[in-house]
């Protein structure tokens, strides 16, 4: 996580951006989110007594995983996460992102990048459908 979150990250904003499709920022908040909307993303022990994946690990599974259009068992050796974890994650972050801001307009949380709107939009999408919320 060092990679982009560091004081002194491996990877620019620009990168961080074309591999997330959004801006550092706005990741950010979305973290802060659905970590402040939904207990699961909280940080803690997993029934191993173990400490459990931090929230930005497991958004970071579920953007990955909407932003590349992979599957769950596909990509996430970097975050040392089983595919029924990465899959835990997306489901979980989806149907928080639709009870967060399922009522609210897109815009009001997306800088103004087409690319950015549309990513959101696709997302809010993938989300409803993929739970039928």
């Amino acid at each position: 996580m060092a990679d982009y979150f560091d004081e002194n990250p491996k990877f620019s904003e620009d990168t961080f951006r074309h591999r997330f499709r959004m801006s550092k920022s706005l990741f950010l908040k979305i973290v802060s989110d659905v970590q402040a909307y939904d207990e699961w993303f909280q940080e803690g022990l997993d029934g191993r007594m173990k400490k459990s994946f931090t929230p930005l690990q497991k958004v970071t599974s579920a953007i990955k995983q909407l932003a590349t259009g992979n599957p769950p068992d596909e990509g996430d050796e970097y975050l040392n996460m089983s595919e029924r974890t990465s899959r835990e994650c997306l489901e979980y972050f989806c149907e928080t992102v639709c009870k967060r801001y399922g009522g609210m307009a897109v815009n009001s949380y997306v800088d103004q990048r087409a690319t950015t709107s549309r990513y959101c939009i696709r997302l809010m999408r993938i989300g409803i459908t993929y739970l039928a919320c």
